[in-house]
């Protein structure tokens, strides 16, 4: 069971949401893991689409738009995610 407002999907449909985004962000610098992962994301979804690398979590999330179209992608080893995730 999802909680109230979360995005739910079905085996073989696509949430419309991640439908809509183009843009990723992430940590740098080039070649890491992370920014790997986005181009891996993009190519699975068989979409383009333009990553951004930041120097941290924190100020790549000050950076991502609140428009959509947006997502952040972030190690789940990263040391303040817990804060991060939380303080949003």
């Amino acid at each position: 069971m999802s909680a109230p407002g979360s995005p739910t999907t079905t085996a073989g449909t696509r949430n419309t949401d991640l439908d809509d985004i183009r843009h990723l962000h992430t940590l740098g610098p080039s070649g890491t893991n992370l920014e790997t992962a986005a181009h891996e994301w993009f190519r699975r979804r068989d979409t383009s689409g333009e990553i951004t690398l930041h120097e941290s979590l924190e100020i790549a999330l000050e950076r991502v738009p609140r428009t959509g179209g947006h997502a952040l992608v972030a190690c789940a080893v990263y040391p303040d995610l817990h804060t991060l995730s939380l303080s949003q």
